[in-house]
């Protein structure tokens, strides 16, 4: 093979599309200490010789509780937490009378007939005010946050490329992006779109395998960001036409 030839079968890039958690801001150990301090935040404590081990670990969550909820939105991961806690660190958190509420896996199907009106609502109170309070949390701690290490070079070393769009898709809500992004804007200037898990773009495709043609029959001059998390594809659409690089 000729060198000519090698460097012509070499795809060129177009586009860049980044997560933003864990791969430009180093927000990981933030989050995992948001989610345990939002427990005592919300009345509803872990157990003192748990929160004490947590502590010790650098305030981290547990790998196997951690690697199912990456990338998941609040409304999804904090069910999960929630049972991993009642199962694992045998926490007694949130009750409707006497009764109190099981999260632990499979709670969906198994309280599908006996939760009352009272509890599907109160289920879904305790979902938002635990998303709102780790939200908040996060928020105070990522006001000291750092890029990850070389992110901020090879962000910079792209945006040089006139012809390569940057952008980034995450499932952090915009309120959320905005103060972890406060220290970091000479990096996020280079951005053309940033993509968030509440934009009303942003939409869940069906439980089934889906090839990348399909989902870009009609997308001209769009971008997409494809990514598979627990059984599930999500599609971000974004709008990159001024750049007339659709792959």
């Amino acid at each position: 093979m000729t060198s000519s030839s090698s460097s012509s079968a070499v795809p060129k890039i177009k586009a860049a599309i980044f997560d933003l958690d864990g791969t430009l801001l180093d927000t990981e150990s933030l989050s995992c200490r948001a989610v345990i301090d939002s427990f005592e935040l919300t009345k509803a404590p872990l157990q003192p010789h748990i929160r004490s081990n947590l502590k010790q670990n650098g305030d981290l969550l547990p790998w196997e509780l951690k690697r199912q909820i990456l990338g998941l939105r609040g409304t999804e991961w904090v069910p999960m937490v929630l049972g991993y806690a009642q199962e694992k660190w045998g926490w007694q958190g949130y009750q409707v009378g006497e009764t109190e509420l099981d999260w632990r896996e499979g709670w969906q199907s198994r309280n599908q007939t006996i939760d009352s009106q009272e509890m599907s609502e109160m289920r879904g109170t305790i979902i938002s005010t635990f998303i709102e309070t780790w939200e908040r949390r996060l928020g105070e701690l990522c006001e000291e946050v750092v890029a990850c290490p070389g992110a901020p070079e090879l962000v910079q070393a792209l945006f040089q490329h006139d012809n390569i769009a940057l952008a980034i898709a995450t499932s952090s809500r915009s309120a959320g992006v905005q103060k972890k992004r406060i220290k970091h804007e000479e990096m996020f200037k280079s951005f053309d779109h940033i993509v968030t898990g509440d934009d009303e773009n942003v939409r869940k495709v069906p439980d089934k395998r889906m090839e990348k043609e399909d989902f870009l029959k009609n997308s001209d001059h769009v971008i997409p960001s494809m990514w598979h998390f627990d059984g599930h594809k999500w599609g971000v659409n974004v709008d990159m036409s001024k750049h007339n690089n659709t792959p």
